[in-house]
């Protein structure tokens, strides 16, 4: 856990944690799509941006919006999102929404990704929140427990979440 004495802009070691904890999930969710035959491109990770904390380029437009987390096929985008959460799939995921990350980067981006994988962290299980279903996701303010701060978040209903498989055959249409 995190400490919340020390503010997330000069915490550079939750900083890397935070991120190291995101990039393994991303090498899951790459592995088990080479295993599904599909070729996989890991998206580019910038620390620093002039030696400032990447969250401080906000102030000068995200240059990091449309960084892509997997490339898949050379033609598909997907970000990865790792949670501290138990299920295996859509039915059982403990919430009635999930959360893909800050409205900012949402809105920021000028090409939307295929999708979204979300990661348990507890069970590897994979599900996926297809871009599709943009009308359907909604804009709250979310408390930010790791980083210790307030912000718009977007989460996504139930409704919209869908199983690996359904990622797979996409992929593979």
């Amino acid at each position: 856990m995190r400490d919340h004495a020390v503010s997330w802009a000069d915490d550079e070691q939750g900083f890397l944690a935070e991120l190291a904890r995101g990039r393994r999930a991303e090498y899951r969710v790459a592995i088990a799509l080479l295993e599904a035959g599909h070729a996989v491109r890991v998206g580019q990770v910038e620390t620093r941006d002039n030696g400032e904390p990447i969250w401080r380029t906000w102030e000068h437009g995200d240059r990091f919006a449309d960084q892509a987390d997997l490339i898949v096929n050379e033609r598909h985008t997907l970000e990865v999102k790792s949670r501290a959460l138990t299920f295996t799939g859509p039915d059982d995921f403990p919430f009635d929404t999930a959360l893909i990350g800050s409205a900012r980067r949402w809105k920021a981006r000028t090409v939307m990704p295929m999708g979204v994988v979300i990661v348990s962290d507890a069970t590897d299980a994979r599900i996926f929140v297809p871009s599709t279903t943009a009308h359907m996701w909604q804009v709250r303010d979310q408390r930010d427990g790791v980083r210790d701060y307030e912000d718009k978040s977007v989460h996504v209903p139930r409704a919209c979440l869908r199983t690996w498989d359904f990622l797979l055959r996409e992929l593979a249409a």
